[in-house]
């Protein structure tokens, strides 16, 4: 039986976690735009 070991679920877990930074960061570094955008 071969299942995942801990080295490839802190891998996993550190790309998904480092797609959620990066997200974070587009919406944080994009939200000024748009709230100016929206409020004129």
């Amino acid at each position: 039986m071969s299942f995942p070991t801990r080295v490839d679920r802190i891998s996993i877990s550190c790309g998904i976690a480092g797609r959620v930074i990066i997200v974070l960061a587009l919406l944080a570094h994009g939200a000024p735009q748009v709230l100016r955008a929206l409020l004129g």
